[in-house]
């Protein structure tokens, strides 16, 4: 579709000034230097403001291998213009990273802003291999940890709150997670297994986290909790 002008403009007026990002972070693990995911933010952010846009990205796929091993998510960026414009064009990416947690969605946006970022702007780092060193650390920011090697623990962790909220097949293998409490729900209705042992413990602690979050208002969790509640598999531990 056709990018409004006032966008283009300011896409290439970001460009226009954006020059060599400097490596500011290294990697202990496997002794490479990387320009942290924070630098990016601090370099780019006085940029497109002056440019008057702004990118946003918008979380539209999210699932787990069959082995529980790989995490794969796919984001659409959106790009708007202070005056209102929008570009009916949202830019998408994939990533796939080493699932060990509720870290890696963090790790999975960090790379994705990295790698959008870089890719508009044409930004140069003077890093050869940043996509085979950040998938391979799925940490907040994807470069910065230790190699992962293993996947998803043989005995399923329910002791974490927040992401991925998970739905599990009737082999107690995990179908498919969600960084949604909203979509993970609707999935979980239609699961034909949902009155599994490992399904019932998944909404139990979903229920738990809404129950006890202090970031919901008392009518948006009092809706939550309805809304799970009409689950019918609830139980309290």
């Amino acid at each position: 579709m056709n990018c409004p002008k006032t966008i283009s403009a300011a896409l290439f007026k970001v460009q226009n000034k954006a020059t060599r990002l400097v490596h500011d972070s290294e990697n202990s693990f496997q002794s490479y230097k990387y320009v942290s995911v924070d630098r990016y933010y601090e370099y780019i952010r006085p940029l497109l403001n002056d440019a008057g846009i702004m990118i946003i990205p918008n979380e539209v796929e999210s699932g787990l291998s069959p082995d529980g091993k790989t995490l794969k998510l796919v984001f659409e960026f959106h790009i708007l213009h202070k005056d209102g414009d929008v570009w009916e064009f949202p830019i998408r990416r994939t990533v796939y990273i080493p699932y060990n947690g509720a870290q890696a969605i963090g790790s999975a946006l960090s790379y994705a802003d990295k790698f959008i970022l870089r890719t508009l702007f044409k930004l140069s780092t003077g890093e050869e291999a940043d996509v085979e060193h950040e998938i391979k650390q799925p940490t907040v920011d994807a470069d910065a940890g230790s190699t992962v090697r293993g996947g998803q623990d043989p005995v399923v962790d329910f002791d974490y709150a927040g992401a991925p909220y998970r739905v599990f097949g009737g082999g107690n293998e995990i179908n498919k997670t969600f960084t949604a409490i909203e979509t993970w729900g609707v999935q979980m209705k239609k699961n034909q297994h949902i009155k599994t042992d490992l399904n019932i413990k998944e909404v139990n602690r979903v229920r738990g986290d809404v129950k006890d979050s202090q970031d919901m208002t008392e009518n948006a969790k009092a809706k939550m909790l309805t809304s799970i509640d009409g689950l019918g598999v609830t139980y309290e531990a």
